[in-house]
């Protein structure tokens, strides 16, 4: 595992965390979309900043963006491009110009996506699917990282044609107003949003795909969503098996971004945000996630979360000389959460997996300060 590349993200992470409020768990999300190669609905009203949200994410990735923002009246023409005059006169062929359109970009923003008709939005399946589209006998291999969609409303059982469609945005988020007048407060004071930092290359994110790949699954992993999978099914919230496997991806990825190798449980959280269907059925389906993972899991996870910020805040990536006083306070407050974790004395695999980040995040350190070679 190449902690260079995860410190990046990590990084990348906190910067878009900054120019948000109360978007913590959307920001977290895009990241492990890309990770995943999987898609990300954003369900909220108007004014909420999803499409600065996903625009500074797409900059943070040097990624090629496409926006459109639809209507009744939207046609594949305006998404997928539209077909060449000049092929049909020419060669007979019914061929779209792709150029600048979503087949050609890597991240795409479809706002107000539920506002259009099936049949122009199940024109985009293959892209999401298989990263394809057939233009007229001719498979264009795209370049999409991920697809974000975002809506005031899920589609009804009303919306006949839709239901293909939907299933693909596998991570979904109810997006909120600022819900305090401290944090309003916070916002209102933010400059407008801005990446100021080391973009990730396509290098560096093949990369950590790859790796995020490479995470284990382990038995107690496939044990605890045999429980969730069950609970769940009982209440009436039935996962695809489609869903069930890439929700486990974005699994790996939520432990690769923390520094595991393998599936830690608390990673099992991400389900409740890729196991709900209808709206309604998120607090129902949060409530059951939350009460499969051990009460140690949870509170591994806060500290690695605090120990990954910690880390974060020294900037090693960068060829600025190290702050020692910086790195000291920084050390110290790891040891703390090493012995917090260590109190435990539990054998649990989350447990066990922080205390072994922990003491990896306290050795880069002492290298960092030339105390160990």
């Amino acid at each position: 595992m190449d902690g260079t590349v995860m410190s990046h993200m990590l990084e990348i992470e906190q910067e878009l965390r900054a120019n948000f409020v109360e978007r913590n768990e959307e920001i977290r999300g895009l990241m492990l979309a890309a990770l995943s190669s999987q898609h990300v609905l954003f369900l909220g009203p108007p004014g909420t900043a999803k499409t600065q949200l996903v625009q500074l994410w797409s900059e943070a990735l040097q990624a090629r963006f496409f926006r459109r923002l639809l209507t009744k009246h939207t046609t594949p023409d305006e998404i997928l491009g539209p077909v060449s005059v000049k092929g049909m006169v020419d060669n007979e062929v019914w061929r779209r110009v792709l150029t600048n359109k979503a087949a050609d970009s890597e991240i795409v923003f479809l706002d107000e996506v539920f506002k259009c008709g099936s049949a122009t939005l199940n024109a985009l399946l293959s892209l999401m699917e298989e990263r394809t589209l057939d233009n007229d006998g001719v498979l264009h291999k795209a370049p999409l990282i991920s697809m974000v969609g975002a809506s005031n409303e899920a589609p009804t059982d009303n919306d006949e044609g839709l239901g293909a469609f939907y299933d693909r945005f596998l991570l979904r988020y109810i997006v909120q107003y600022v819900s305090d007048w401290s944090l309003v407060r916070e916002m209102i004071m933010l400059p407008k949003p801005k990446f100021t930092g080391l973009p990730l290359t396509s290098a560096e994110l093949a990369q950590a795909q790859a790796e995020v790949l490479k995470v284990r699954i382990t038995p107690m992993i496939l044990e605890e969503l045999e429980v969730l999978w069950g609970t769940l099914k009982e209440e009436g919230i039935v996962v695809s098996d489609r869903r069930l496997k890439q929700t486990i991806t974005v699994m790996a990825a939520e432990s690769w971004l923390e520094g595991f190798a393998e599936i830690t449980p608390v990673s099992v959280r991400v389900a409740e945000h890729t196991m709900w269907v209808k709206p309604e059925d998120f607090i129902l389906v949060k409530r059951i996630v939350l009460s499969s993972i051990n009460p140690y899991a949870i509170k591994t996870a806060e500290i690695i979360e605090a120990a990954n910020e910690a880390i974060v805040s020294l900037n090693l990536t960068s060829s600025e000389a190290l702050n020692q006083v910086q790195a000291i306070q920084v050390s110290r407050q790891l040891a703390e959460m090493l012995a917090e974790l260590k109190g435990f004395r539990s054998n649990d695999t989350s447990v066990l997996a922080g205390i072994n980040l922990i003491e990896r995040h306290r050795q880069t350190i002492a290298r960092a300060m030339g105390l160990i070679p």
